[in-house]
């Protein structure tokens, strides 16, 4: 759980202190996360098993933050090519070992 925060102080960091440019499209995907994680936050004032929907949301807050370094580090079409590229590979990795 700490590794995905700690990567995102690194992009911020680098961005903020040595000026390293960003990713465009970092402002909506803000807030389409944030939007999406107040109405599954709300979710815990109605769950029936509130420990398990607890989890469910620190999974989603680590996803969140997974998300926005990526967001972060995508600046150009050739950066997003290469990212979707390794992300749909180890998916592929993942299925095939599932699958052995």
């Amino acid at each position: 759980m700490l590794a995905a925060p700690g990567l995102l102080a690194i992009v911020v960091g680098r961005w903020l202190f040595v000026g390293t440019p960003v990713g465009r499209a970092w402002k909506p995907a803000l807030v389409l996360a944030l939007v999406y994680g107040g109405v599954c936050l709300a979710s815990l004032l109605y769950a029936a098993d509130p420990e398990r929907t607890g989890e469910a949301l620190m999974n989603q807050l680590d996803g969140f933050f997974i998300l926005m370094v990526m967001v972060l580090g995508l600046r150009t079409r050739v950066d997003f090519e290469r990212t979707l590229s390794a992300i749909l590979l180890a998916g592929f990795v993942l299925g095939a070992l599932c699958v052995y």
